[in-house]
């Protein structure tokens, strides 16, 4: 529970070149229990505001060498000081003069002569307003380390890759926040399997992040032997039993062996891009498959079904998650799997690395600058041959 915030222990700074005026507000503010220190001119002003821990400052604007609106620039130039509330002490009301106070960012002013409860009320109120935008501050500053760790985390769960001789596969990883509500994991079946995973949890951020987190603890639970499609129902069992409203994953689960075979399942998930090396079109392989997963439990749904292909040396697949083909520019048009489809034909001879940031900066472009609303994640690998035979 946040503390209720007070203002009694405030520290105010007066500042005003008549001697009579400072004791006139400091009567005033004393009563209240507020800490007070005291300046005559604009130079002191500054040098303290600097020195001490100031919460407010009542800043006479009619001051010698150095006014009360250039003493307010100096303030709020400074990262020390800038954000230190400033009302300003005046004897003037005209409109022109009340308006360079507020440009010069003033929040507040108070006319001669003073007024004892409109002075007290409108000093509280900023004080109050300043302590409320320092506790905002400390709560984000706090939920951003948290994110931070639950990135950090997120990394550490999502199973890094470990190469094999017969496959090049590079990723671009892009969170719509801290975390991410897309997930990839990698892992190996010795030298001679590498098996890929590309999942993503409906909405992004938080909740969607703890979901997904789930999945590589339920793929390394599985055994050797277990069928993509078995991998996928055994997900869809764990996600849906705990019964996570309006949360499912898409995803597709794919095994490529060092002889080019391909056997891969798809849970409600868009189509990967087969790139073939002997110059035939660009194709997706496949429709969504079965239900994404998390929906219904396997009883009630469907089977999941696996699906093979063959690679030859030289051939490409893309993985890919919807933040890709979904990210709309400026008329709210998105970009598409035909027209990925398209790219990938127009730049199918570009190495895998080097196809993913075109891919990547050509979404971008096509964007026109409006910002991607989802999480961003493309995988690419090259089938190189059997290097074993």
């Amino acid at each position: 529970m946040n503390k209720p915030i007070t203002t009694k222990s405030s520290s105010i700074l007066i500042v005003d070149d008549v001697p009579k005026n400072i004791q006139v507000v400091a009567s005033f503010l004393k009563s209240e229990g507020y800490k007070l220190a005291f300046a005559q001119n604009g130079k002191n002003a500054l040098t303290q505001a600097q020195t001490q821990n100031i919460d407010l400052i009542l800043l006479d604007i009619m001051m010698p060498e150095m006014d009360g609106f250039e003493v307010c620039s100096h303030l709020k130039a400074s990262e020390k000081t800038k954000d230190i509330p400033v009302i300003f002490l005046t004897g003037k009301v005209e409109t022109e003069s009340v308006v360079q106070g507020f440009t010069t960012g003033a929040v507040d002013y108070v006319t001669k002569p003073f007024n004892r409860e409109e002075l007290l009320a409108r000093v509280k109120t900023h004080l109050e307003l300043k302590h409320s935008r320092e506790e905002i501050q400390s709560l984000y500053e706090e939920l951003d380390t948290e994110l931070n760790l639950a990135a950090g985390i997120q990394n550490t769960v999502m199973r890094d890759l470990t190469n094999v001789s017969f496959l090049s596969t590079t990723w671009i990883f892009k969170p719509y926040g801290k975390v991410s509500g897309d997930i990839i994991d990698f892992s190996t079946g010795g030298e001679h399997e590498q098996r890929i995973f590309i999942g993503d949890a409906t909405g992004h951020g938080i909740p969607a992040a703890f979901i997904t987190m789930m999945v590589p603890f339920v793929i390394g639970s599985t055994t050797e032997t277990n069928t993509t499609n078995e991998t996928v129902t055994i997900m869809n069992e764990a996600l849906a039993q705990r019964h996570i409203e309006d949360k499912f994953i898409t995803g597709i689960y794919t095994k490529i062996f060092s002889d080019g075979k391909v056997l891969t399942c798809n849970a409600g998930h868009p189509p990967f891009m087969v790139i073939p090396a002997n110059g035939s079109p660009v194709f997706p392989f496949k429709e969504r498959g079965g239900l994404p997963m998390g929906m219904f439990t396997s009883d009630l749904i469907p089977p999941y079904e696996e699906k093979a292909c063959q690679l030859s040396p030289g051939d490409k697949v893309i993985f890919y998650t919807d933040g890709i083909v979904e990210w709309s520019n400026s008329q709210q048009k998105i970009f598409g799997i035909p027209a990925l489809q398209t790219f990938l034909e127009e730049n199918r001879g570009l190495a895998i690395k080097e196809l993913l940031n075109k891919l990547l900066v050509t979404v971008e472009t096509f964007s026109e600058g409006n910002p991607c609303d989802d999480d961003i994640t493309i995988i690419g690998s090259q089938y190189l041959g059997n290097q074993t035979t």
